[in-house]
């Protein structure tokens, strides 16, 4: 087996890739043709918020992570069919009606109607900001930028806040990114509507497409009279998945790299540049010497790594120190019924209170049981002393209320097993996936993916294209690879 030692005496150029993540992954496996590739990996395990939970009835998947693939995410999809896995698809084929308990109400997804104004007020923002870039943002896109998600609604939908509407797309802000409105900058909702198409991206003609969120009734490129409701139900059913888990994404990608590439349970403590190279200081191994360092770890997570001496930029310390993750969690339920063959079930929930939405990733795969995903956003009542676990006492009488309110024949059906996966207390993730407070994207966004010397930055955070997704992930692995590539003159 080809060790460690042979990276430190080979005569090729050696790169060390911190996270083996999809995007380490993704990043690793285009360069060991070119280089010496060390990819530390924190945790026992690759995949990083790709994660696969298994061991549920009939032989059911479901995930403690990333979980929709949407069909126009080029990148994920390639590397799956690359990989020879199949898909699932989850888009039921027939109508939808969803669910809305929205203060107090409950309501169908097609009552909420009043989304045309928002879709014409941020179809007008981009036609006239121009770039919304580090270093290229027009002073309009700065002035956006500085409002908060909830001042834009304020100035201009003014009363449709108070709205079933208003509270239904405050909440859909809320679980999607992971923020409340309070605190992300406005242009999060012309990025999560609309997508931003990513600069960065465009290193050998890597796809820089923007992707939005419901992006098969993504108004863009429509007349613009979709309404939320059908925004809402295209994010949630017209989608992908791996069959038999997500995580065979990962697996695969780890499977085929050379012996002596991966090492799991080595968090890197440090990284410092030494004339002209880097020494890269990992838990339980001598310092690498580099030309090429890739960084994909989130980035609240690289608090944790000495960096003083690696030369990064001020600003780059500043995005480090400053910029934040999504307070997202996960509980997994099973049933002892599919739910779609319960006749109360709606298909979908979207709740306000707590903010939450509630699916069935039990959808196209094998069985007579079936599976829910609870998806929140903030603080759960007697949730674990740890990131993920079995359900608590209290967390179990949670998921049965909130079930209740969304069916209660679902909730006549509810096993004992569940599962709870708070990212924010995960120490090497630190949230669900990243966010931009207000002034943060004009400041950061692009340049977030940009080398510094031989230090080079990948993660779902460093793509405009499709932040927050498997995709991203990926698709800011291939760029990383690409630019050390170009390096080195490969």
């Amino acid at each position: 087996m080809r060790g460690y030692a042979a990276h430190v005496a080979s005569d090729r150029p050696v790169v060390v890739v911190v996270g083996a993540g999809l995007a380490g992954l993704s990043c690793a496996d285009q360069l060991t043709d070119v280089a010496d590739v060390v990819l530390f990996e924190a945790r026992d395990r690759v995949g990083g918020r790709c994660w696969s939970s298994r061991g549920w009835a009939d032989g059911q998947v479901g995930e403690h992570g990333g979980e929709l693939i949407e069909v126009g995410q080029e990148h994920v999809l390639r590397l799956i069919a690359e990989l020879g896995l199949e898909l699932e698809d989850r888009d039921p084929g027939k109508p939808v009606p969803g669910l809305a308990l929205l203060g107090g109400e409950s309501l169908t997804m097609d009552e909420l109607v009043g989304a045309g104004q928002l879709f014409e007020e941020l179809s007008r923002d981009l036609a006239s900001i121009g770039p919304i870039t580090a270093d290229a943002a027009s002073d309009r896109a700065r002035a956006i930028d500085e409002m908060s998600v909830q001042e834009w609604l304020d100035e201009r939908l003014g009363g449709v806040n108070k709205s079933a509407f208003g509270i239904a797309l405050t909440t859909a802000v809320r679980l999607n990114l992971g923020f409340e409105p309070s605190a992300l900058s406005a242009l999060s909702l012309h990025h999560m509507f609309l997508g931003f198409d990513d600069p960065s991206a465009n290193v050998q003609e890597l796809d820089a497409r923007a992707f939005a969120f419901g992006n098969e009734a993504n108004p863009a490129s429509e007349s613009g009279d979709v309404e939320f409701g059908e925004v809402t139900r295209a994010a949630m059913t017209q989608t992908l998945h791996v069959r038999g888990g997500n995580d065979l994404i990962a697996t695969g990608l780890a499977d085929r790299l050379p012996d002596g590439v991966l090492h799991l349970d080595r968090p890197v403590h440090a990284v410092r540049r030494v004339d002209d190279v880097y020494l890269v200081s990992a838990a339980g191994t001598p310092d690498v010497r580099a030309q090429h360092v890739v960084l994909t770890n989130p980035l609240p997570t690289l608090r944790d790594v000495d960096l003083t001496g690696a030369g990064l930029s001020p600003r780059r310390r500043d995005a480090i120190a400053s910029m934040g993750m999504g307070a997202g969690q996960k509980i997994l339920l099973q049933l002892t019924a599919r739910p779609e063959t319960l006749p109360e079930w709606p298909g979908l929930a979207v709740v306000d209170s707590p903010a939450a939405a509630v699916w069935d990733n039990s959808a196209a795969q094998p069985g007579t049981s079936g599976m829910l995903t609870i998806f929140g956003q903030g603080s759960l009542p007697g949730r674990l002393s740890q990131a993920h676990g079995p359900l608590t006492p209290e967390l179990k009488a949670y998921s049965r209320e909130l079930l209740k309110r969304v069916s209660p024949q679902v909730a006549d059906h509810l096993a004992v097993d569940g599962w709870v996966d708070y990212w924010p207390d995960d120490p090497w993730a630190k949230g669900s996936y990243s966010g931009y407070a207000p002034g943060q994207y004009t400041r950061f966004s692009g340049f977030l993916a940009e080398p510094e010397g031989g230090i080079h930055f990948a993660g779902e955070h460093t793509s405009l294209a499709s932040p927050g997704y498997l995709d991203g992930a990926i698709g800011s692995g291939l760029r990383a690879a690409a630019e050390v590539r170009q390096a080195l003159g490969a």
